[in-house]
């Protein structure tokens, strides 16, 4: 995904920063973000950690929405996180700024070359994010287990631009990306290897053909 502070150099970031009356704030890990944070129309940068967003449904099913990393983009704009069902939730210690929004359009940015580039890097992002979802939705829509496994397997291997590749998921995390049940995700893994299809060795996967 797009860095939002792409071909910006650090102190044009602090005089971005500074423009857009950004706060950055620390969490510690398992710390729920939506529960912190009183506005809903700011948008998040994770500086450093990493955090998940969720959806827990009204039988208290958990399903990872979005898997956030350094450098990841969200915000109530294009993450959905104006759902009640929704959270964020930090999985190790993590430092976040937060920009109001509202501030963005704000700015005057005829003068300005490099918040010219981060309204371009921050539409890029924005379009990473429809397509990551809608790769999210042909996922979800496969029929069966091994379908939804293998569709992620090889949309991972296109990202990595490799066959190997790492998952960044624990095993319970990745059946609460993909929607299934852990144990029938277990076995279909089992098959995968059975057949000859992807080898693995902890989170190491390698596709076969």
């Amino acid at each position: 995904m797009t860095n939002i502070f792409k071909n910006i150099s650090a102190s044009e970031k602090r005089k971005i920063l500074k423009k857009l009356e950004a706060i950055s704030l620390d969490f510690e890990k398992n710390t729920s973000l939506l529960g912190r944070i009183s506005s809903s129309n700011l948008i998040g940068i994770l500086e450093s950690g990493s955090a998940q967003i969720i959806r827990t449904d009204h039988n208290g099913n958990v399903i990872i929405i979005s898997d956030l990393q350094e450098g990841s983009v969200f915000g109530t704009k294009f993450s959905l996180l104006d759902n009640p069902e929704y959270d964020i939730i930090t999985k190790e210690d993590a430092r976040i700024v937060f920009i109001d929004y509202d501030y963005i359009l704000k700015i005057d940015q005829k003068k300005s070359i490099y918040y010219q580039k981060f309204l371009i890097n921050l539409l890029n992002i924005m379009n990473d994010i429809v397509y990551y979802q809608n790769e999210r939705i042909n996922i979800l829509t496969r029929r069966t287990t091994r379908e939804k496994l293998l569709e992620y397997f090889y949309n991972e291997s296109k990202k990595y631009f490799s066959k190997t590749f790492y998952l960044s998921f624990n095993l319970t995390e990745l059946a609460e990306y993909l929607s299934i049940d852990r144990s029938a995700m277990m076995r279909e893994i089992k098959r995968l290897k059975e057949d000859k299809i992807i080898k693995s060795s902890g989170n190491k996967i390698t596709i076969l053909n």
